[in-house]
């Protein structure tokens, strides 16, 4: 919201032909609140990572469940399988959601 109204505020400090540096001032903080959500859009970033870490919990405590003498090259390849899987599904499902929210489109299953 912060954004929209420093927009808006800059279009009609350009219309109403404020004084240069007043325009400029709050077209900056229109794109300073714009990277700044882009930057820190920390909601985005929990969920993803909350739905990362509870796919990849389960098979880290398969792994710590098993005797020393168990944890061979198969066990840590299972692991390491796990972990490139969901990260491989964490990657397709920000770039199906960044394509929908460009295109202002629907940006696919499993992505609000």
């Amino acid at each position: 919201m912060s954004a929209l109204l420093a927009g808006a505020t800059t279009v009609i400090a350009a219309g109403i032909q404020a004084p240069p540096a007043v325009t400029a001032t709050v077209a900056g903080l229109a794109v300073f609140i714009g990277g700044f959500r882009q930057v820190f859009n920390h909601t985005e970033r929990y969920v993803l990572a909350a739905e990362s870490w509870s796919r990849l919990r389960p098979a880290v405590e398969r792994y710590r469940l098993l005797p020393e003498a168990d944890r061979d090259a198969d066990a840590r390849r299972q692991l390491v399988e796990a972990v490139e899987a969901v990260s491989a599904a964490e990657i397709r499902s920000w770039a199906a959601h960044r394509r929908g929210t460009r295109a202002g489109s629907d940006p696919g299953p499993g992505i609000a």
